[in-house]
């Protein structure tokens, strides 16, 4: 279904939507080095295996809030290099920035399979 060579093509990215039966709604994106650029379509997927999911529903409309906060998601990392470069961080200083980006989608999930009833 999605396919990247080298950083280009097609690839998924997000979940949202947690159902109880661990279903969740991810959406297909156009990537160019891995970042995605133009959302194509959302799916409902159940994961079967930590590498292989299942589509349970697959038209459905395109998860517009889910696009938005992988777009704000990749804004927050163009903003974190522009800042570091800016206040020349480095090291340790350079690290907690780009951990504390980078935590946000996990803990975004987490208090989306907690408000479902998964956790």
């Amino acid at each position: 279904m999605a396919r990247t060579i080298n950083g280009i093509g097609t690839t998924f990215y997000g979940k949202c939507k947690f159902h109880p039966d661990q279903s969740f709604i991810t959406t297909k994106w156009v990537v160019l080095v891995y970042i995605p650029i133009v959302p194509l379509a959302s799916y409902r997927f159940i994961e079967e295996s930590s590498s292989s999911f299942e589509v349970v529903e697959a038209d459905i409309p395109l998860e517009i809030m889910q696009v938005l906060r992988i777009w704000l998601f990749v804004a927050l990392l163009a903003f974190g290099l522009s800042l570091s470069d800016k206040l020349k961080l480095s090291g340790a200083g350079l690290f907690m920035l780009f951990g504390m980006i980078c935590a946000i989608p996990f803990l975004m999930r987490w208090f989306a399979k907690r408000n479902a009833g998964l956790i």
